[in-house]
């Protein structure tokens, strides 16, 4: 009976969208809503430390799941271990593809063109290679840092140059150091994984052996995925392995558009929507930096012309049939 059960389960055609959200609520129920589909389940974990209200969220078709909240400090290790929440919650039901995703991102497409497109490409994994390749950088990552909540801290903050020398001499002792690595590459922590290796990534044995190694690093969440490609052997079901150099144009083998020429990264407006169209064409399915704080027109536009553009011709051509 157990035999048949997995099997039932190992069927499931469904995909989990993993969202780590941590302001924009509003703006996160309307990711949810183009997500809201019958073949998908949604996952939301929430950072415990912002400060904004919480708003009821909600779907129509798609399972939701709200997550127990935690704190999430930028370029600490609670990024992995939000990460491996999401993955293990629900990798119990063993979906076909899990996206991970950030609240300020969107879709750039249908559902039908995101299902039909995975439904071609099993089994492949969607990361974005970087060509930062440097052994002082993957070091200065790797090693042990202390006061890791406080890696980004505001120039208005009284204890920032405190900070800021601790880290001066962080890096002096790292210019001293020698350390034997392992040939990690770089690489997105924004990914779409296959449950092949969601699966691996979330026993428990590897969970403890993610901890270990980089549970006091730096920025490790692009660390994390390449290490476990590696780990397991899986690097030749990545989709797309050349690396990216951060320049327009470029295709990003996770499938997110993300401009980091123009910023860290850009936060997508209006005057860039022409950008966005040519990521589609490209092939890209998401993008982020979307935030309506700053432009919500951008968010309406996308939505309009690029996610319901398919919807909308398919419905053209459903009544140019009834007609005739």
């Amino acid at each position: 009976m157990k035999n048949v059960f997995r099997s039932l389960i190992t069927t499931n055609k469904k995909h989990a969208y993993l969202i780590i959200a941590n302001r924009n609520f509003h703006q996160l129920q309307r990711l949810i809503s183009l997500l809201d589909d019958s073949r998908n389940d949604i996952y939301i974990l929430i950072d415990k430390t912002s400060k904004e209200a919480r708003t009821h969220l909600t779907s129509k078709k798609s399972g939701l799941f709200i997550l127990k909240e935690i704190p999430i400090y930028w370029g600490s290790y609670s990024q992995i271990k939000a990460e491996l929440l999401l993955f293990s919650n629900a990798a119990l039901k063993q979906y076909t593809y899990y996206h991970l995703l950030s609240g300020l991102d969107l879709p750039l497409t249908s559902q039908n063109n995101i299902h039909h497109f995975f439904d071609k490409h099993s089994n492949c994994q969607f990361v974005s290679y970087s060509c930062m390749s440097d052994k002082l950088s993957l070091s200065m990552r790797k090693r042990k840092h202390i006061f890791q909540k406080s890696f980004r801290i505001s120039r208005k903050n009284p204890l920032y140059l405190l900070f800021k020398g601790i880290r001066k001499i962080e890096t002096k002792y790292l210019e001293k150091t020698t350390h034997q690595l392992d040939d990690i590459r770089f690489g997105s922590n924004w990914v779409t994984l296959s449950d092949e290796f969601v699966q691996k990534i979330v026993k428990k044995e590897n969970i403890v052996d993610v901890y270990h190694q980089f549970s006091h690093g730096y920025l490790v969440d692009e660390l994390f995925i390449p290490y476990e490609l590696k780990k397991f052997k899986m690097q030749n079901t990545v989709y797309h392995q050349d690396p990216v150099h951060d320049i327009e144009d470029e295709f990003q083998g996770n499938l997110r558009y993300i401009n980091w020429w123009d910023g860290s990264p850009l936060i997508w407006t209006s005057k860039n929507f022409h950008e966005l169209e040519k990521a589609k064409q490209a092939g890209h399915f998401f993008s982020r930096k979307f935030d309506e704080t700053v432009d919500a027109t951008i968010i309406d536009l996308v939505i309009k012309e690029l996610i319901n553009e398919n919807t909308m011709k398919s419905n053209i051509k459903l009544k140019q049939t009834a007609n005739f």
